[in-house]
């Protein structure tokens, strides 16, 4: 008897006080533009703008993924907050970048990734990471001068 009132009582413990609010979700790592940053154990980022230099900059080859952020007349759009999830949901990263492309170095995974931007939340489907793979996230909500 006494081993299972230890058991209920560690699992209440382990959970919290009754009525208690959940526990906030960190806040995303806020990269430094053109500063490639460690965001978790083997993954790197790097937030950017989109100019001549940054085009043709032979960095942005040996990423695996290239986010662009762009809204309904298709202008780049900037400040997004972006999670990166395995197929599990496992977090994998949080980040805002206030770049309009978002750069990461990581192995090739299956995973989700969610972006926010001014209110506005798209995540897409499963997809297969690899070299190269270049994402542009649509935000038709957002128009020009925003």
């Amino acid at each position: 008897m006494a081993r299972a009132c230890f058991l209920v009582l560690l699992a209440l413990t382990m959970a919290g006080p009754a009525g208690a609010a959940p526990a906030k979700a960190p806040a995303p790592i806020l990269l430094v533009r053109d500063q490639l940053t460690e965001v978790a154990p083997g993954i790197a980022a790097l937030c950017t703008g989109i100019g001549a230099d940054t085009q043709n900059d032979a960095r942005a080859d040996g990423f695996a993924m290239r986010i662009e952020f762009v809204g309904r007349t298709g202008q780049y759009l900037a400040n997004a907050r972006v999670k990166l999830a395995t197929l599990a949901g496992k977090p994998l990263a949080h980040v805002q970048c206030p770049g309009a492309w978002l750069l990461f170095q990581m192995a090739p995974l299956k995973l989700h990734l969610t972006a926010t931007l001014q209110g506005h939340t798209r995540r897409t489907t499963a997809f297969a990471l690899e070299g190269g793979t270049r994402v542009i996230l649509r935000f038709p909500e957002i128009a020009g001068n925003q």
